[in-house]
């Protein structure tokens, strides 16, 4: 990376055949795009750039679900508010970018809100909790209603020919609801013993939802 960053300047096209050499996962693709939007190469740039526009959204989403994770694993009032924040943050950003169409953001979307969940139960805020899982069931249902891994056309911003696939994945189902089902199944998280029953509240109001389909 660093020999190639020494190229920019002296050597432009060197530094980009470098570039190409390291772009693992995308790592070097906003360098890539910025020298061949110099070079007039803008469609060209503009491809690496949505690529990497998108795959900085996949990761971002990918890192606020596992660290709100981490964060609420450790048991106090703050890090379950600060698990929530880093959500809504997370998903703020994800909404920015949508075009309010069906596509793999949406589950990823279904996951975040119901790990929200986790930490509205052990606040005991669980009219927070209860609406955040209507909104996530909500969500979850349209996404399975019509499921679609795309993103050329349902997101903004794309400028690029392809469609790229996600960075980002789960393992919790092939299925948005069944993800939520899962999700309480597994438990991918840990609380405090103290805390189980605060969670259970939330696990028997989806179990509720569940009996109504």
């Amino acid at each position: 990376m660093n020999i190639a960053k020494l190229k920019i300047v002296i050597d432009p096209d060197g530094a980009l055949a470098e570039f190409n050499k390291i772009n693992y996962l995308g790592i070097a693709g906003t360098d890539i795009a910025r020298l061949l939007h110099k070079k007039g190469e803008t469609d060209e740039a503009l491809e690496r750039y949505t690529n990497a526009l998108f795959y900085n959204l996949m990761r971002d989403l990918d890192l606020s679900l596992n660290i709100s994770l981490a964060i609420a694993s450790r048991g106090t009032k703050k890090d379950f508010r600060e698990a929530c924040d880093l959500i809504d943050r997370s998903i703020a950003y994800s909404d920015s970018a949508s075009l309010e169409k069906n596509c793999y953001t949406s589950k990823l979307k279904v996951i975040l809100l119901i790990t929200k969940v986790l930490a509205l139960s052990c606040l005991t805020e669980y009219e927070s909790m209860k609406s955040t899982i209507d909104e996530a069931y909500a969500l979850a249902k349209k996404y399975d209603d019509n499921p679609n891994n795309s993103f050329r056309n349902f997101i903004k911003f794309w400028h690029a020919k392809e469609n790229f696939k996600p960075l980002a994945s789960d393992d919790l189902g092939q299925s948005a609801v069944r993800s939520i089902d899962n999700f309480f199944a597994t438990k991918p998280y840990t609380v405090q013993k103290e805390l189980e029953e605060n969670v259970f509240e939330a696990k028997k109001y989806w179990e509720s939802i569940r009996k109504l389909l």
